[in-house]
Formats: C-alpha cells, structure tokens, sequence
C-alpha cells in the first residue's frame, strides 16, 4: 500500500511538473524569440541583416525611438503618481468612512472595472469632446488617473486595519490627515508600491486612449510607434520592443520585495 501510495504522490508531482514546464514554455518563448530576433533577425536569403552596432545606429540613435520614450515618459509621469495618490486618499475615504450612498458608489466603480475600454470608447468621447479636453493630452491623462482598480484594490487592504487602531490614535488626537499619512500608508505601503508597478506597466503600455482621444498633440507613447514600425519598418521591431522593454524589467528588479509582500496582503 505504501509503495502504491508513494508511485501515485510520484506520478501526480511528475505530471504537475511537466504542466508547470509547458506554461513555463508559453510564457518563455515570445519572450525568447523577442531577444533572439533582435540580435539575430534572418532577412528572407537568410543572411543575418542587424549586428549589435547597427541595433544601436537603427534604434538607440533614432529621433523616433527618443520621441516615443519621452512622451511615454511624460504620460507615466502625470498618469502613474497621481492615481497612486488619489486611489489611495480615495480607497481611505471608502473604507474608514461612513456616509450616504457610499454603496452605490462603490458598485459603480465595481462595475465600471468590469467595462472594457471598448465598451466606455464612445462615451468617454463625447465626455471629451463636451469638456473641450479632445485632442490634448489631458484627454488621456484625466480618465487614467481616476481609474477604479487602484481605490478598490487598496480599499480592500484600508479596511483589513482594525478600527481600534484608528479609534486609539483619534482618541490621542489624531487628525484624519495625521492617521492617513502615518498610520494607513505605512501600514499598506507594499500595496501601494504593487499599485504603483501595475499602473506604471498600464501606462507604459498605453496605446489606444492616445490614438482615440489625442490625435493633434504630437505625443506619442513607445507603443504607438512600435505600432507604427510593424507596417512601415517591421525590422526595426524586434529590437525596439527588446530596449522597451528593459525599463520595466529593471523597475521590477528593484522592488520586487515590495510586489512580492503586496501581493502577500492581498
């Protein structure tokens, strides 16, 4: 019995590690192909057409490449700290706060979660539009800064605090100001970093509120030029998606203690 119990245990955890090989594999190998055509892109005599040096001439040196770094640059500046910091002021308010209709607030953020960028396209729009914010900037930065994955997902962890906590510091005179910046933001401080890394990867990433909502500006995220490279000059995107992607690699590198125990919270 023992032995049959003992092959069974085997079986099961070398068919969970040939599972967890294959997902391994799937995710591993765009990523693999993405560095290996970046070095090595075939042209189609199979001749080797981009060394390291002609990388750096293509991409590195290219007003292209710096035009879409600094405009994405500029939307993770004004997109990233501001919605870290009013969906954390925002998640307190939700989770320590008592009043009207609190609720239904926080089912129309659930719902508006759910929505896809698709479905809230043409709405936005004619929001836009009404408020004169079209064509600028400020068409893409506004709705990404109240957007409600950050006050849900750190109003979850806010409301973990025991309110005897709060109820001790306000009883020693705390003020609400007071309680937020030293008791709730150290207390969720590896949640707001994990915020802070998924909204950095949203924004890095940002793409289609750019070509729907700021068509006049000239600021162009990364993601949009790459877009553009794969029909005019698709040899030029492997490499470029290679150095687009380092930042966030190396960014991850650094806090990746603080996404780990964020993720721990949760």
């Amino acid at each position: 019995m023992m032995n049959k119990k003992s092959s069974a245990k085997a079986v099961k955890k070398f068919a969970g590690l040939i599972f967890c090989g294959f997902i391994l594999f799937i995710v591993i190998y765009p990523v693999a192909i993405l560095i290996l055509k970046s070095f090595y892109p075939k042209n189609n005599l199979g001749e080797s057409q981009f060394t390291l040096s002609e990388i750096i001439k293509t991409v590195l040196l290219s007003d292209l490449f710096w035009e879409g770094i600094s405009g994405t640059i500029y939307y993770v500046f004004f997109i990233v700290l501001p919605q870290a910091a009013i969906g954390t002021i925002m998640a307190f308010v939700f989770a320590k706060f008592k009043f009207r209709f609190k609720n239904a607030v926080l089912f129309i953020y659930f719902l508006l979660l759910l929505l896809p960028f698709q479905v809230l396209m043409v709405p936005s729009y004619i929001t836009l539009k009404k408020i004169g914010l079209l064509n600028t900037p400020g068409a893409v930065i506004l709705p990404q800064i109240f957007l409600p994955f950050g006050v849900l997902f750190l109003r979850y962890l806010i409301a973990k605090i025991p309110n005897s906590v709060i109820d001790a510091a306000k009883i020693d005179g705390a003020s609400n100001i007071h309680i937020f910046l030293q008791i709730i933001i150290p207390s969720v401080k590896n949640g707001i970093i994990l915020l802070f890394f998924f909204s950095f990867i949203d924004t890095w990433n940002l793409a289609e509120p750019i070509i729907m909502f700021d068509k006049e500006s000239g600021i162009k995220t990364l993601t949009v030029i790459i877009r553009g490279l794969m029909e005019n000059s698709p040899e030029n995107v492997y490499a470029a998606g290679f150095l687009y992607m380092i930042p966030t690699v190396i960014i991850f590198l650094f806090i990746r203690k603080n996404i780990i125990q964020g993720m721990d919270l949760t």
